[in-house]
């Protein structure tokens, strides 16, 4: 360092002196920006899954029919039903035996069978509300069986979860190949060809025997433009032809139920719908007029406008 002469520094060299002896200084080090992490967005109300509502109850042998609860159109309801109820010394569960004797429930007031169908409940059962009505459950047979005998006893112990979907769920377009594959899969390997014509009666039968047991009241849904519709089996019924993945050529009839037909009377036959129902019994592999015809039946179906 060069040697400095204090007595002829002035105001000026003293400046310049300070600037001198800080050349070499090493400059402090710099402060780095800290940065936190992005707050997540909140989430919506319709990206948050809804969580089912669980409800027991008790339905008494000989109480005829039991109010349970009241739901909304589009609610998914899953039942599982328990024990035993019996008339002098014959007993019973909730699945019943044979064509009686089961847990059973119906939809509103009306009792009218034709009008609006009983559901056959018994040990496990789920559906989708097609419209606001108050749900009810009864022990089929039970009257007939306790008339002139002494007295019921028992009950059936029933477990409901109600999910109530989301806005945007409910009219969310649902995938009809998806439920077509789902409803095919149940039939053995080998059974169900690859094309059209290639199904032959032998085939038909077999693939019959699993829709009308294995398939029959599994869910299903689809999505299509409501088109006309026709009374079929005392129900309004809509039909919309589809293919599954492997390019099979299906045609859909659904019924609607009894409860949401006043809603159907406000859509437009152009408008496209999401419909929710069940497989029927009637669904079945057929020759009509030398074409094969794969039909999926739904029954107590529910639905509600997508929005374009």
């Amino acid at each position: 360092m060069p040697r400095i002469n204090w007595p002829m520094l002035t105001a000026g060299g003293l400046l310049s002196l300070a600037l001198f002896m800080s050349i070499g200084r090493a400059a402090p080090p710099a402060t780095q920006p800290t940065t936190k992490p992005a707050p997540r967005p909140a989430k919506k109300p319709a990206d948050v899954a809804p969580t089912p509502l669980v409800s027991r109850f008790a339905v008494s042998a000989g109480g005829g029919w039991q109010k349970v609860v009241d739901l909304k159109a589009g609610q998914e309801v899953s039942i599982t039903a328990s024990g035993t109820w019996s008339v002098a010394k014959e007993s019973w569960g909730p699945e019943g035996k044979g064509n009686d004797n089961y847990l059973e429930g119906r939809f509103g007031e009306d009792k009218d069978e034709v009008n609006n169908p009983l559901l056959r409940v018994g040990k496990k059962f789920a559906f989708i509300a097609p419209a606001d009505a108050t749900f009810y459950l009864h022990l089929r047979g039970e009257r007939g069986l306790a008339a002139g005998k002494k007295v019921t006893f028992g009950q059936i112990s029933v477990v409901m979860s109600i999910l109530t979907p989301a806005p945007n769920q409910q009219t969310t377009p649902a995938d009809g190949r998806a439920n077509i594959d789902a409803v095919l899969k149940t039939i053995a390997d080998g059974i169900v060809p690859d094309k059209g014509i290639d199904w032959t009666p032998l085939k038909a039968s077999a693939a019959n025997d699993t829709l009308d047991t294995i398939a029959r009241n599994m869910p299903f849904a689809f999505t299509a433009p409501l088109g006309k519709t026709h009374k079929a089996y005392g129900k309004w019924e809509m039909e919309s032809t589809q293919y599954s993945t492997g390019g099979l050529e299906v045609l859909i009839k659904a019924y609607i139920h009894v409860a949401a037909e006043k809603r159907l009377a406000t859509i437009d036959s152009k408008d496209v719908i999401a419909v929710r129902g069940r497989v029927a019994e009637r669904s079945r592999v057929h020759n009509d007029l030398g074409r094969w015809v794969i039909e999926i039946h739904v029954e107590n179906c529910s639905f509600n406008k997508v929005d374009p």
